[in-house]
């Protein structure tokens, strides 16, 4: 038999539709006046941080994040602490109705601290299931950032230097017992032609993750052109967006080793439309039977950010419901 457990995989929304639910962009926009200190938004995010992880937990998947709470996006995240940037005009993240503000290195940036182990801390404490730590991979945060500083206007030199930058959010999830570190490389399904770079990355942040399990998220991109190569690199779960070639991509993963464990992004994180557990599950189930023995995920393809919260919520039940209807060919859920 095989084990089979439903994640969420990323973000989630931060706002839904009760006042209540309003509370994050009004103490920002507090603290941005002013009008309330650090220590007041915290208060805020932490609180909406822990809303977010019960609201996860009930909809019964097995491992659960933070939402993200505290990044502005996948982006300003990582560099928002960097010395030597700035932000400039607005960019599109992706095919998304989602911008971000492009940030520019002018000079060599020095890596502060890591900024992840901490909320980290946080969600693991409140939580009575696994919490997978979220990172924006360094392929990724390369491509969506400029320079000005000669040493880091080839792709190659801003990869390098990003791996340094997530190699240390790594090691410090890792001190932290973090399970599961997802690092998620969207741009690696939209430009297959960097997996060099990305194989190189990730066999350093592979030697500083210590007893954690490091994961490999693609989506917003169809997987096929790197599927095969995933065997090459040093990770040991891949999540996988299953709502593009689905049938052509399940027939490249059923070589996956099954000392991987596969993640299927099997419901749209960009829809709001409610997929049948029944259509979902008889789409898989001949894929799991031949898979006896590995471990595998259910998710989203990305995260839920770009959903209603009610949305968000009821792809995760359904995530559960899908789960349930395979018991029949999966036993058990993966410890951590």
């Amino acid at each position: 038999m095989s084990q089979l457990s439903a994640a969420s995989i990323g973000s989630y929304p931060r706002t839904g539709e009760d006042k209540d639910q309003q509370r994050f962009p009004r103490a920002l926009g507090h603290f941005e006046r002013k009008e309330i200190s650090a220590h007041a938004l915290r208060d805020v995010e932490q609180s909406v941080a822990q809303e977010i992880i019960r609201e996860q937990l009930d909809a019964g998947v097995d491992e659960v994040t933070d939402g993200l709470i505290k990044w502005p996006d996948p982006i300003s995240r990582f560099t928002q602490h960097l010395s030597s940037t700035r932000s400039t005009g607005l960019g599109r993240y992706f095919d998304n109705n989602f911008y971000y503000r492009v940030p520019v290195i002018t000079g060599k940036p020095k890596i502060g601290p890591a900024v992840s182990p901490i909320e980290f801390r946080f969600a693991r404490d409140v939580s009575n299931k696994p919490v997978r730590a979220i990172l924006t991979g360094p392929l990724t945060l390369a491509l969506h950032v400029e320079a000005e500083a000669k040493a880091y206007t080839k792709l190659a030199a801003r990869v390098e230097f990003f791996t340094d930058v997530i190699a240390q959010e790594v090691a410090g999830l890792a001190a932290e017992n973090a399970t599961i570190i997802q690092i998620d490389e969207p741009s690696l399904a939209a430009h297959p032609e960097h997996l060099s770079l990305v194989k190189s990355a990730s066999a350093r942040l592979a030697a500083v993750k210590g007893k954690s399990r490091l994961a490999i998220a693609l989506y917003f991109g169809s997987p096929l052109p790197v599927v095969d190569a995933l065997k090459d690199l040093p990770f040991d779960v891949w999540h996988i967006d299953l709502t593009l070639n689905r049938p052509e991509t399940l027939a490249k993963l059923a070589s996956a080793p099954k000392t991987v464990a596969v993640g299927l992004g099997v419901l749209d994180g960009r829809s709001s439309l409610l997929e049948s557990a029944d259509a979902v599950a008889a789409s898989i189930n001949g894929w799991l039977a031949e898979r006896t023995g590995a471990v595998h995920y259910l998710s989203a393809s990305c995260g839920l950010e770009f959903l209603p919260r009610k949305a968000a919520s009821a792809k995760l039940q359904r995530l559960s419901d899908i789960r349930r209807q395979l018991t029949g060919i999966v036993a058990g859920t993966p410890r951590g």
